[in-house]
């Protein structure tokens, strides 16, 4: 699957990534420059550096052109769409899980219906 969507040399932004685990495994492989972005509280100090401050709530975010967003949990489609060229990883908590900081929990017939529409994004799986 990660080869459908990944080219080598893509520009990768993990939006949403909390501590940026998925940025360091993305990076680690070679394939790819992957930037992370959080709206944490904190989140460079907590990071080191690793994860960069940026809210998905807010309309004026610019983080540049991605090739490929990741967006694992993710709290506010309506602004992804823009800083991805070719592709958009999304995932939701599923609404009868309980977990700490899932703010939009879907069904995946609900996470379908987020991504589908005049998004011109293709799913995969």
């Amino acid at each position: 699957m990660l080869a459908k969507v990944l080219r080598h040399g893509d520009r990768v932004c993990d939006l949403g990534a909390f501590a940026g685990h998925y940025s360091a495994w993305l990076n680690d492989t070679g394939l790819v420059t992957a930037h992370a972005y959080d709206a944490a509280e904190d989140i460079e100090v907590y990071t080191e550096g690793r994860v960069r401050h940026a809210s998905l709530a807010d309309a004026s975010l610019d983080v540049g052109l991605c090739d490929v967003s990741l967006c694992l949990e993710a709290p506010a489609l309506r602004n992804l769409d823009k800083h991805s060229r070719r592709a958009l990883v999304v995932s939701w908590a599923l609404p009868d899980i309980p977990a700490v900081g899932h703010h939009n929990p879907k069904s995946a017939a609900e996470a379908r219906e987020a991504i589908s529409g005049d998004r011109g994004i293709a799913r995969l799986a």
